[in-house]
């Protein structure tokens, strides 16, 4: 009687290896774009949140703040350097 492992065992084993490998591979591609889009946001979000509070800090003395809130970080986050035009624009009109 010989220890060992059946050419059975070996296909399930093998097929078990494929199946989880195409598995990996669907979700991957099915999450690469959301998951592109989402650092895209992230990324956008962190750098309009250091150019606010520049901002802030460079005209603190005169009065000028733009607040640190979810909105203005998705709008910075969303629209980039336009939106932190669009938010300085929208404080000196309002």
């Amino acid at each position: 009687m010989a220890v060992g492992i059946d050419k059975a065992d070996i296909i399930k084993y093998v097929i078990i290896i494929l199946a989880i490998y195409g598995i990996g591979y669907v979700l991957y591609r099915f999450f690469k774009l959301p998951l592109k889009i989402l650092l895209f946001f992230i990324i956008n979000g962190a750098v309009g949140c250091a150019i606010m509070l520049l901002i802030n800090f460079i005209f603190k003395n005169a009065g000028f703040l733009i607040p640190l809130n979810i909105y203005t970080v998705c709008i910075a986050g969303i629209l980039g350097i336009p939106g932190i035009i669009l938010l300085i624009l929208l404080k000196l009109l309002l």
